[in-house]
């Protein structure tokens, strides 16, 4: 029986917007730890120290999200016996050899 396979496409676009994700991702983080230390530092009460710690947390929100963007994007699904590509990841069978899939 054959099986999917997954296959990275490896487009240079979709790898820039991955790293760009990972490299907001981690801005975010940063960011987060020196607003929450700055705001401890500083003796800032919550109300000014809110709008960096809400940016910083949705840094953290959408580099996760355009990472995952782009993988599924650049992402193939192959039918193992035949190497032909898939429509879905969901399909139940290879149109091209006919055979059922795991």
């Amino acid at each position: 029986m054959a099986k999917k396979v997954k296959r990275r496409i490896g487009k240079w676009q979709w790898r820039v917007v991955e790293i760009s994700g990972l490299a907001l991702l981690l801005g975010g983080l940063v960011f987060l730890v020196y607003s929450l230390d700055a705001g401890i530092r500083d003796g800032h009460s919550e109300a000014q120290n809110g709008p960096p710690v809400l940016s910083a947390v949705a840094a953290l929100f959408c580099g996760p999200v355009l990472t995952g963007i782009a993988r599924t994007v650049d992402t193939l699904w192959l039918c193992s016996r035949c190497k032909k590509q898939l429509r879905l990841k969901q399909d139940k069978a290879c149109l091209k050899c006919m055979v059922l899939l795991e």
